[in-house]
């Protein structure tokens, strides 16, 4: 059963806390859009960002049900130093800390939302964030990484919403 009612929020809006020269700062999203010349900003855990190969060209990034890029667009890629979480039950949220140091930058080259485990094909897992060549791998990654920072939602309501898929060109 897909959900038809979003679980997460939409694009970052508002306050975002970053690292900047070794302090935590809160910085308005359009302020750092502009300081590093993109249209949106895409989060990366850190335990995953080493795993970025770059030299594919290409990354393919999933995210819970909806991920909001939208095609043609420039993307920051900061790595999270510290994880945050929201409290569905409360709405309270607690923001992760960015680090956008040494970051990549890429172009949305296709995004599909809400798409069903079952729905997936290997042409998804071409390009890998990475071990997640596969249906199994991306459902422990997405419980590891949603798990953690959805507060209120079990695994299999988690499961149950399916994924977001960024295509995502480096420059």
């Amino acid at each position: 059963m897909m959900y038809t009612e979003p679980l997460t929020r939409e694009r970052p809006q508002g306050n975002i806390l970053i690292l900047d020269a070794g302090k935590e700062v809160i910085v308005e999203s359009a302020e750092l859009l502009a300081r590093f010349g993109v249209d949106g900003i895409i989060r990366i855990r850190e335990s995953e960002y080493s795993s970025i190969n770059k030299s594919l060209g290409y990354l393919g990034h999933f995210n819970l049900e909806t991920a909001g890029n939208i095609v043609g667009s420039r993307n920051a890629l900061p790595r999270i130093i510290r994880q945050g979480h929201y409290d569905v039950t409360s709405g309270v949220e607690v923001l992760p800390l960015l680090s956008f140091d040494q970051i990549y930058t890429a172009v949305c080259v296709r995004c599909e939302e809400r798409i069903a485990y079952d729905s997936l094909t290997p042409e998804y897992f071409q390009y890998p964030l990475g071990d997640v060549r596969d249906i199994p791998a991306l459902k422990t990654l997405m419980l590891d990484r949603y798990g953690r920072s959805l507060w209120g939602v079990s695994n299999e309501e988690l499961l149950a919403r399916g994924v977001a898929y960024t295509l995502l060109r480096f420059e």
